[in-house]
């Protein structure tokens, strides 16, 4: 009842942050430090420029918290290839797995678990988190990371609004100056 309760209050966090802000980048980080559940060293959201009104064509921008989060990132572009043709990736065992590619099998997480971000059928990105060793991941992980994934869904949508009206205002500004 407490880890639930404690779950609830960390969903409740998200939420508010989410709402409060414009930016994807300050509304993502509390995400992040929600994901770092249950022992995982990463937690990553990898997000298509568009968000940021970037439509440079396969430029992303990444978020990552977590004491490995540096090292997993050259991931990010591999699981955002990934995710836009599946909603839940769950590799228990990184290095038994051939999904992921890396020049090292140091720079391979033990364990990974990947939810996309939708946001009305238009795909934005993905969520990931990392693990050292290999973990086997729950329908209650996997359910709280997809709730985690929607507040970014959330945030990204938000964001891309936000950055589309400001650049609209800016070219109105510009043809009444």
């Amino acid at each position: 009842l407490k880890a639930r309760l404690n779950e609830l209050n960390r969903l409740l966090k998200v939420s508010q942050a989410v709402a409060s802000h414009l930016s994807a980048g300050e509304a993502i980080q509390p995400v992040l430090e929600a994901a770092l559940l249950h022992g995982a060293n990463s937690a990553r959201i990898v997000l298509s420029s568009e968000v940021a009104g970037d439509t440079s064509e396969g430029k992303l921008i990444a978020y990552g918290n977590g004491q490995a989060t540096n090292r997993y990132s050259l991931l990010d572009g591999q699981i955002y290839g990934l995710m836009e043709g599946e909603d839940i990736l769950s590799l228990p065992n990184c290095q038994r797995s051939h999904r992921l590619r890396a020049d090292a099998p140091a720079d391979l997480p033990g364990a990974m678990l990947a939810v996309a971000i939708h946001h009305n059928a238009q795909y934005f990105g993905a969520l990931w988190i990392a693990f050292e060793t290999p973990t086997l991941f729950t329908q209650e992980d996997v359910r709280f990371l997809g709730t985690l994934a929607g507040q970014a869904a959330l945030a990204a949508a938000n964001s891309a609004w936000y950055t589309s009206a400001e650049m609209g205002r800016r070219r109105l500004e510009a043809v009444l100056t």
